[in-house]
């Protein structure tokens, strides 16, 4: 067998022509720090405990945020490249339950 036929062939899903929503960019940054603490977390659970950007997201050279920043970016537009769409939920309000309720059996 040759190299070229061990070779791993990325093919993420083409995003070119996506153009997000203003609304739906905004998260980005959001995201980006949700897919740092990901990464973080798994990080500690393999035991590793001294890699130099097991820090807080807000702590990260640019470089990094920009790393987690284009892989928010292209999951999102990745949903709307696959048909859907992501709508902002409306505030619903909180049901509290009576004391009587809350010791029902479900």
């Amino acid at each position: 067998m040759t190299l070229k036929e061990f070779m791993y062939e990325p093919k993420p899903i083409d995003t070119a022509q996506i153009e997000l929503p203003k609304s739906i960019s905004l998260l980005t940054e959001r995201l980006a720090e949700s897919c740092h603490d990901n990464w973080a977390i798994a990080k500690l659970a393999q035991g590793i405990t001294d890699h130099k950007d097991l820090i807080p997201y807000g702590e990260l050279d640019e470089p990094t945020k920009d790393y987690d920043r284009k892989t928010a970016m292209e999951t999102l537009k990745a949903i709307y490249a696959l048909g859907y769409e992501i709508v902002p939920a409306r505030k619903l309000p909180v049901i509290r339950k009576s004391p009587a309720e809350s010791h029902s059996p479900v």
